[in-house]
């Protein structure tokens, strides 16, 4: 946006890892999954997604089962959702989804409307550095914290059309979605995304058009390294035992506490300073 248009600059809301107090959410455990009053499959146009849902709680929901992309979707939009909850970093409302066919299904609430997907995309692909521009207040700081996450996470699937905002009383507000291929939809979290995988060709144009704060990103660094082994086990705790297998969760409880996390988090760190993983 030019300093001479006369349109209304853009304000964005966002949480700076780092600079909030500490407050980790507290979920209950899911007991009930919803159930659903309308069915809409193939209604979305992503790969991993069954459908959308009308369900019982009166809401709209984008629903994920592992059917699609073969792999562990469900346990990874959990646990992903909740640990980026952990961190502050806002969310969908997450919730278990019950088919009419008995599947138990990852549900993502549906917060925003085509209006919103279309004022997120200019945002994300407009230039907001530089001579002659307008900073977006916290944009940078926001995409910054999430990319940290998602190569902490092994998110190889962040793209342009991969991030979400709603409008809230003249402010943008933007929300941490779609986790399903990350985590366990590896199998182990061995590696980062590479440079020829979506998240780190989007981010590059991220930076190019927005900037990059490695305070942001190194906040959120910090926050990882503080999250305990609890937290994982009370994410896998509250959803279906059919979504990971229990081998899987004790590896993965154990990983988070052996140090193996805090290697993956040095590793990241120096990668993100001298931009050899950007």
């Amino acid at each position: 946006m030019s300093r001479g248009s006369s349109a209304k600059p853009v304000s964005v809301a966002v949480i700076r890892p780092g600079l909030l107090p500490f407050m980790p959410v507290e979920r209950q455990v899911e007991l009930f999954p919803l159930t659903t009053l309308i069915e809409m499959p193939d209604t979305t146009g992503t790969a991993d997604a069954w459908g959308r849902v009308e369900a019982s709680d009166s809401h709209l929901y984008l629903v994920k089962t592992d059917e699609r992309g073969g792999k562990a979707i469900r346990a990874s939009e959990w646990v992903g959702t909740r640990l980026a909850e952990e961190l502050n970093m806002p969310c969908p409302t997450p919730k278990i989804i019950q088919l009419s066919d008995g599947r138990l299904c990852f549900g993502s609430r549906i917060i925003s409307g085509i209006a919103d997907v279309a004022k997120t995309s200019q945002i994300l692909t407009s230039v907001t550095v530089g001579t002659g521009v307008t900073p977006i207040l916290g944009l940078q700081a926001l995409l910054s914290a999430l990319y940290a996450f998602d190569m902490f996470t092994n998110n190889v699937d962040r793209h342009d059309e991969n991030y979400l905002s709603i409008e809230d009383r003249g402010t943008r507000r933007f929300y941490a979605i779609d986790f399903g291929r990350s985590l366990f939809w590896h199998g182990k979290l061995d590696n980062f995304p590479t440079a020829t995988q979506l998240t780190r060709i989007t981010f590059k144009k991220i930076v190019q058009r927005h900037g990059y704060d490695p305070a942001a990103a190194n906040a959120m660094l910090d926050r990882l390294a503080e999250i305990g082994s609890d937290k994982i086990s009370a994410a896998f705790s509250s959803m279906p035992d059919s979504w990971l297998e229990q081998a899987a969760r004790v590896e993965f409880t154990s990983w988070w506490e052996n140090g193996e996390r805090q290697r993956r988090i040095d590793a990241l760190r120096k990668g993100l300073s001298d931009a050899s993983l950007i």
